[in-house]
């Protein structure tokens, strides 16, 4: 499509592109659109302060997939649609049902935005997407770190969640300087998930870190990583220096039963022999990664995580880098 037209189009309401839906039936044009218009306005909208009174409720009850676990693409998916709903007008609820758990997803780690709650069903509407047309990038530029920056404002833990943060981050690294380090391995490594980033070796990371620490500065390496080989070497590499939270690793139970049961095994598929242990494992994936982000820097490969700490972190880093080795094809 010509530029004239997108310039004509970008400049149509809400009503007069709908109008234009009905007749062209170019689905394709008003999402371009949407997503435009929705992208300018998570850059230019302070959630902190945004009027949300005499709302109508929006419910986020279905997602781009069924998701079982509170991962941040799942985190990513739900943001998308709250920013969605904001934009419309809305103010949203999110109800969404883990299919195998039966829990509201959300609730489980965060609390609602604006703490909003249900209320007559004469208030409330659907949310039109499963997946709001937002796009995020696997090598975020400085503007689009800002951007979804604002837009992690909706990293809001919940009592419990808040909580276990603190006293994390407390006994690990308050008080320190500390390089942030994320390591990605099992499942990550798969070249069968098309359009993923490839991950640096762990010594190619320790290879980077090893010129960096010094100019940086920083006593301390807080490694995140499911892979105890990863902190096995690590520690090797730099020994004394190296903090870790509280996890379980996973990489000797998933190289196993991918040897030997499925090629393609996601590391969800890993269970620890623990009481609750859905629930303790993404809280402290969930909190290894809030500790990352209040490092003093960042050095990872991209993946779901080490955006997520960039996001979090709002542009504070006095040092990030993301390895760029391309993506699976």
């Amino acid at each position: 499509m010509n530029s004239f037209l997108w310039k004509c189009l970008s400049h149509c309401s809400d009503s007069q592109l709908s109008f234009l839906e009905k007749i062209t039936k170019k689905n394709g044009i008003i999402e371009k659109i949407d997503s435009d218009k929705l992208r300018e306005y998570i850059y230019n909208t302070d959630f902190e302060t945004l009027d949300i009174s005499n709302r109508k409720i929006c419910v986020i009850d279905a997602l781009d997939w069924d998701f079982p676990f509170f991962t941040f693409y799942f985190f990513n998916n739900v943001i998308a649609n709250i920013a969605y709903c904001l934009y419309k007008g809305y103010l949203p609820y999110v109800n969404y049902v883990s299919p195998n758990r039966r829990i509201n997803l959300w609730e489980e780690f965060m609390v609602q935005p604006y703490h909003s709650k249900m209320i007559n069903n004469n208030e409330q509407v659907n949310c039109k997407y499963r997946f709001a047309p937002i796009y995020f990038p696997n090598f975020p530029s400085e503007k689009e770190i800002s951007s979804f920056s604002n837009l992690y404002y909706f990293f809001k833990p919940n009592e419990a969640t808040k909580t276990y943060f603190a006293t994390e981050h407390k006994k690990l690294i308050m008080g320190k300087r500390v390089l942030g380090v994320l390591y990605r391995g099992t499942d990550y490594t798969d070249s069968w998930i098309s359009g993923l980033p490839k991950q640096p070796s762990i010594e190619n990371l320790i290879k980077i870190v090893s010129k960096e620490l010094i100019d940086l500065n920083c006593d301390y390496i807080y490694l995140a990583t499911e892979e105890k080989s990863a902190y096995i070497q690590f520690n090797q590499a730099f020994p004394e220096k190296i903090i870790t939270n509280k996890r379980e690793y996973y990489d000797d139970r998933y190289y196993m039963l991918r040897n030997t049961n499925s090629k393609h095994l996601l590391i969800s598929n890993i269970s620890n022999n623990r009481p609750n242990d859905d629930h303790y494992k993404y809280l402290e994936y969930l909190s290894s990664i809030n500790l990352l982000s209040k490092c003093n820097a960042l050095i990872a490969g991209s993946c779901g995580g080490s955006r997520a700490a960039l996001y979090l972190n709002r542009g504070k880093y006095e040092y990030s880098k993301l390895v760029d080795l391309g993506t699976f094809k």
